[in-house]
């Protein structure tokens, strides 16, 4: 993760454990993150919380390196959790 991400991964007490908050404004249809599934060297693939009305997208690029990006669906505002459907 770099030092202008725009997430950070926080606890959230009351959904008893952790999840994705956007540090800065994203908008719609902007990366928000990409992982190899090769390397396993996860940092937030398995931190975003669910949602049954998500404001981010995870999906597999299975050419190549095998990488996850989770790209925003609609505009995300700093402190807005960042949730997918799973």
């Amino acid at each position: 993760m770099s030092a202008l991400a725009k997430y950070d991964v926080v606890d959230i007490p009351f959904k008893g454990g952790q999840g994705v908050v956007a540090n800065q404004s994203i908008a719609a249809g902007e990366c928000i993150s990409a992982e190899s599934e090769v390397e396993k060297d996860y940092t937030t693939r398995f931190k975003f919380n669910h949602s049954c009305t998500p404001n981010a997208q995870s999906r597999s690029d299975v050419k190549g390196q095998s990488t996850r990006y989770v790209h925003a669906l609609s505009k995300i505002e700093p402190g807005e959790e960042i949730t997918i459907s799973y």
